[in-house]
């Protein structure tokens, strides 16, 4: 996002307050300009600064009051660049951990400035210089993610669909700050097999714990299986947390589907996870007959979670489908993370719902909201 100087005053400052009105944002104005008639107040003194303009426009145009640091917060050039820094050090803490980010010329507030943001790593700034000295930022705010991986496949191509989708909204290499903690698999499969599902849970909360020690502001679990206990850990935990299968429904809503095949472990395609969050949402939920069950479940903990893809499995995958569509449904759940090694929307019969990027991204959505 760039904002130029000719016209800005009155041609951008409506699409510029459209776009930063669907974001949080930090709006820092520093430096004094060209004099004209508008005027306020900061500190004790009074100063004349082209940019107030615009960061009055934008707040006329209804961006988020919570989210505008008014111009007089940070670098106006009536005080000394102590008070400045001092200045911002107040607004800092009154803000409760908001973060002031500056893109001054003068070296001392740029160089506070960037401390900020490595000790903020969240924040993502925009620069720009407008003419006769004034200067201000933009720093979109961005949630720090967690990830609480239980199988290193699902829990990779959550984090490659991350950070490979980010750059198209955040800007070039850009994604937000992510932490990931994982158990051995092997201590899942332990519980799981015993039907101890406290143990899973106790397995999870502590993961969870320890990307919340990380600094993480919310956690994603890409693995359909110990959504079964997400209730509990959700209780148990310090931050917010992402349910791959609401998600999922919600997105069977959105396109309108009211039958939807679902795939998965056998814990899934038995259980509750996705009949409970579809059924909240009156969608039929079909699954494989026990022999197809059997041979999906097989393919999930022999070849997949190994990272393993054969032509053969995904033939006998498409089969499955194939049967499911016959029986009315109109799309499949890729109910297990790691089925996307060799289901797609290439080959697949019906449109596909793949649990794993469709948490990515709503997890990269709810970073940058």
């Amino acid at each position: 996002m760039s904002f130029g100087f000719g016209g800005w005053i009155l041609g951008s400052c409506r699409s510029i307050a459209e776009e930063l009105s669907t974001r949080s944002w930090l709006i820092i104005q520093h430096g004094n300009g060209e004099k004209n008639e508008h005027t306020c107040e900061s500190g004790s003194a009074k100063c004349s600064s082209r940019s107030c303009v615009l960061i009055d426009r934008l707040a006329e145009l209804s961006v988020r009051q919570d989210r505008l640091f008014r111009h007089n917060h940070l670098g106006c050039r009536n005080g000394s660049r102590r008070s400045t820094l001092e200045r911002a050090e107040r607004i800092e803490e009154a803000s409760g951990g908001g973060k002031i980010i500056s893109g001054d010329t003068d070296p001392e507030v740029s160089t506070y400035a960037r401390k900020n943001l490595d000790r903020s790593a969240g924040l993502r700034i925009y620069e720009s210089y407008f003419s006769y000295g004034v200067g201000w930022s933009v720093a979109e705010m961005v949630r720090h993610i967690g990830i609480v991986a239980v199988s290193s496949e699902g829990a990779a191509l959550c984090y490659r669909t991350i950070c490979q989708e980010a750059p198209k909204l955040m800007g070039r290499f850009a994604h937000p700050e992510i932490s990931m903690h994982t158990h051995s698999l092997e201590k899942y499969m332990a519980f799981l097999n015993k039907n101890d599902w406290d143990g899973v849970a106790s397995l999870l909360i502590d993961s969870v714990n320890k990307v919340a020690a990380c600094g993480a502001d919310f956690a994603v679990i890409p693995d359909n299986t110990v959504h079964r206990v997400f209730d509990e850990v959700s209780e148990e935990s310090p931050i917010p947390l992402i349910s791959i299968s609401e998600n999922v429904a919600d997105e069977c809503r959105s396109r309108g589907y009211r039958t939807v095949g679902v795939l998965g472990t056998s814990w899934i395609m038995q259980g509750s996870v996705y009949r409970k969050a579809l059924g909240v949402l009156r969608i039929t939920m079909v699954v494989p007959d026990k022999e197809g069950q059997e041979i999906v479940n097989s393919i999930i903990f022999d070849e997949l979670v190994a990272g393993e893809a054969k032509q053969s499995s995904a033939a006998l995958l498409i089969k499955e489908i194939e049967k499911l569509k016959a029986r009315g449904c109109q799309a499949v759940v890729l109910g297990c993370t790691e089925i996307p090694i060799v289901i797609n929307p290439g080959n697949s019969p019906v449109p596909v719902l793949d649990s794993t990027r469709l948490l990515a991204r709503k997890a990269l959505d709810y970073a940058l909201k």
